[in-house]
C-alpha cells in the first residue's frame, strides 16, 4: 500500500512539472508569433511608403509602432464586398473625452478595420481601441485628424485580445461623429 502511494505521488509530481514547463513556454511562443506579425505589417507599411503611397504609422503614446492607417485612394479603394460586421456610429463626444462602442471583437496583429467616419466640426480627434481583456487603451497618435477618417486601419504589434473601437475628442469643443467601421 505504501508503495502505491509513493508511485501515485511520483506520477502527480511529474505531471505537475510537465504542466509548469508547458505553461511557461506558451508566452514565449506567442511573443515570437507577435514579432513575426509585427515585422510583416512593418514591412508592408515601409513598402507602401517607399512607393509614395499615403500611409500613416499608428504609434502608441510611447512611440511604438502599432500598425498603419491608409486613406482610401486609387491604390486602396473602398471595399465593395460586404464586411463580416459593420457598426454604425452617431456619437456626441464632449471636449477632452472619449467614447467606446459596446461591441467587442477579437483582434490581433494583421486585423484590418475599414473606417468611414465624419465629424460635425473641425477638431483634433484620435482613433482608439479599448482592450477589454486587460482594461487598457491604445491611442494611435498618427490617427490625429480634424475632419474624420475614411480608410483602412491595419493593426500590428498587438496581442490577440478582445477590443472595442473608440474615438477620443482631443479638441476644445463637443463633436458629433457619424459613420461606420467594418471588420
Amino acid at each position: 500500500m505504501k508503495q502505491v502511494r509513493r508511485s501515485v505521488k511520483q506520477i502527480l509530481f511529474s505531471l505537475t512539472l510537465v504542466m509548469v514547463f508547458f505553461i511557461n513556454i506558451h508566452p514565449v511562443m506567442a511573443q515570437e508569433i507577435s514579432n513575426e506579425s509585427k515585422n510583416a505589417i512593418w514591412n508592408e507599411f515601409e513598402e507602401k511608403r517607399e512607393n509614395g503611397l499615403e500611409v500613416y504609422e499608428l504609434l502608441d503614446d510611447n512611440g511604438n509602432f502599432m500598425g498603419y492607417y491608409e486613406p482610401y485612394s486609387e491604390t486602396n479603394p473602398e471595399p465593395v464586398k460586404t464586411a463580416r460586421y459593420t457598426a454604425n456610429i452617431n456619437w456626441e463626444i464632449p471636449a477632452g473625452k472619449y467614447s467606446y462602442g459596446e461591441n467587442q471583437y477579437t483582434l490581433s496583429s494583421g486585423s484590418k478595420i475599414q473606417v468611414s467616419i465624419s465629424q460635425s466640426q473641425t477638431g483634433t480627434s484620435y482613433l482608439t481601441f479599448q482592450n477589454r481583456t486587460s482594461n487598457s487603451s491604445l491611442r494611435f497618435t498618427n490617427t490625429k485628424v480634424t475632419n474624420g477618417w475614411k480608410g483602412t486601419v491595419v493593426l500590428g504589434n498587438i496581442s490577440s485580445a478582445v477590443y472595442s473601437f473608440g474615438i477620443e475628442n482631443a479638441s476644445s469643443v463637443t463633436i458629433t461623429y457619424t459613420g461606420s467601421y467594418s471588420l
